[in-house]
């Protein structure tokens, strides 16, 4: 018997999970799914596993995987802090007191190695998807994956070989939201039910969530409403960008020229037939694509050159700079990265301003993952409440603009138009046809390093009531704690 565990018997959590929830608590089996829309109560689910696979498995060892560490301190770090009784906040430095900063049920925190003990000596090791090492080797009685549409299926196949600690009830947790990739071939319809159960959560099911929220849904068009808030398969078809992107003055275009005043970034897709395109801001907020420039040679160089004609002829400066990761690589037949030729050639030009020094490139797993950039432009091209937030210039769309541009190359306007998901094939990742995906790669790129990955909280009041003066002042002597 644990030490002291009379005493720790009387803690008790305020959780109290919806009929769904608590229906995928009480699977039996060794894997489960627990995929959901935005606000469905998935990242509490997880908490909670933990906290399960903790107690069933004393002294054993639990894998927490987050797609990022980045991630994984925005949703789930928070969530543990909300589980745990007794919590005030998640231990800090090298070595926090995990008991006086997460309560009675925590034993130790090892920053170093990511590992908190608990008080019956089972660990929580918390790992990231786009660092193997910090998961490969562990042998686990448990695995809480959050967000698990963000890994690979290489990764995957590495952590389910995890889940081996000799002597251990042996479960795998998944929570996020539904994908149509490896996790559709191992969850979805037909698939093994004696090992696998999978549980669809919409977020109409969750009963904390207000009203108000759970009807922004509503203007949605049935197949983003299917993902985003009821947490069904969907395998996309057709344009990508058919109910968002309407190419007429009271839908997404508007008529306006470069201003050298603006706010101004240039994102750009580089590789084979390089894309780069210059986004305004507006005074009301409003981004717009203003210009863009194509070049028929895989040289940066070259690419590089004519962005500065383009810039130039408007007299254009670049507040900020957005790219891919795979910029890093070395440019054709230099020793340079693609990303220092690009910069090299813009700074010397004195296209930049004094902000845009460095990329903001597109690195991390949840940063590149193609259907959350997706869904981001989504977002900005025709929110849930009807805002129009991306724009497209008029200029950009006439007939004059594209036979200015390279042979059997599109801009922008044709990009949203035509870009498309294959055909005859369950999935919701966009084909890659080599004519409107550098464009649409591009604004993915600036979608999300500019306005972030699409969370719950786009999906509420863009202006959100600001906090009473009481609750911004509470400290850890404000809580109350549970006795035992």
């Amino acid at each position: 018997m644990p030490p002291n565990r009379r005493r720790y018997q009387a803690v008790r959590s305020a959780y109290r999970p919806f009929p769904l929830q608590r229906e995928a608590h009480a699977a039996g089996q060794r894997m489960i799914n627990f995929r959901g829309g935005k606000g469905s109560g998935k990242t509490t689910w997880a908490c909670h596993e933990l906290m399960n696979m903790a107690r069933m498995n004393p002294g054993g060892r639990i894998l927490a995987l987050s797609p990022t560490y980045a991630s994984q301190n925005r949703a789930l770090i928070p969530k543990i802090v909300e589980t745990f009784p007794g919590a005030i906040r998640f231990p800090r430095g090298p070595s926090g007191n995990a008991r006086r900063d997460l309560g009675p049920l925590a034993k130790e925190w090892n920053a170093a190695a990511r590992v908190l003990t608990l008080w019956n000596d089972a660990r929580i090791f918390f790992a990231s998807a786009d660092y193997i090492a910090s998961f490969d080797g562990i042998e686990a009685a448990g695995v809480v994956i959050d967000e698990p549409k963000y890994l690979t299926e290489a990764s995957w196949e590495i952590v389910r070989t995890r889940l081996r600690q000799p002597g251990y009830h042996h479960r795998l947790s998944m929570s996020g939201e539904p994908n149509m990739g490896w996790i559709y071939d191992e969850f979805g319809p037909g698939r093994d039910k004696a090992t696998r159960y999978d549980v669809q959560v919409s977020t109409l099911d969750n009963p904390h969530v207000s009203d108000a929220f759970k009807a922004d849904f509503e203007s949605m068009s049935e197949r983003r409403r299917t993902v985003l808030r009821d947490g069904g398969w969907q395998a996309q078809t057709g344009v990508v960008y058919s109910e968002e992107y309407t190419p007429t003055l009271e839908g997404s275009l508007i008529d306006v020229l470069p201003e050298p005043s603006r706010l101004t970034w240039m994102t750009c897709d580089p590789g084979g037939s390089p894309y780069a395109a210059f986004v305004q801001r507006l005074e009301d907020g409003t981004d717009v694509v203003v210009a863009e420039v194509i070049c028929n040679s895989p040289r940066s160089h070259e690419h590089a050159q004519l962005i500065v004609e383009e810039a130039n002829r408007w007299k254009m400066k670049i507040d900020h700079l957005v790219i891919d990761v795979q910029a890093r690589q070395k440019d054709h037949g230099t020793t340079r990265p693609v990303s220092g030729t690009y910069l090299g050639v813009l700074h010397r030009a004195g296209v930049l301003r004094s902000t845009a020094r460095r990329w903001m490139m597109c690195k991390s797993a949840v940063e590149r993952h193609i259907q959350t950039g997706v869904d981001r432009v989504r977002d900005r091209l025709l929110s849930p409440s009807g805002v129009r937030g991306l724009k497209v210039a008029v200029r950009l769309t006439t007939r004059a603009h594209h036979l200015s541009l390279p042979e059997d190359r599109v801009g922008m306007d044709r990009s949203f138009r035509n870009y498309h998901y294959p055909d005859g094939k369950p999935t919701d990742k966009p084909e890659k046809d080599g004519i409107t995906d550098h464009a649409m790669d591009a604004i993915r790129y600036w979608a999300v390093m500019v306005h972030g990955v699409l969370s719950a909280a786009d999906m509420r009041e863009r202006k959100p009531a600001p906090v009473p003066i009481e609750a911004a002042r509470r400290t850890a002597d404000d809580i109350q704690r549970p006795t035992w």
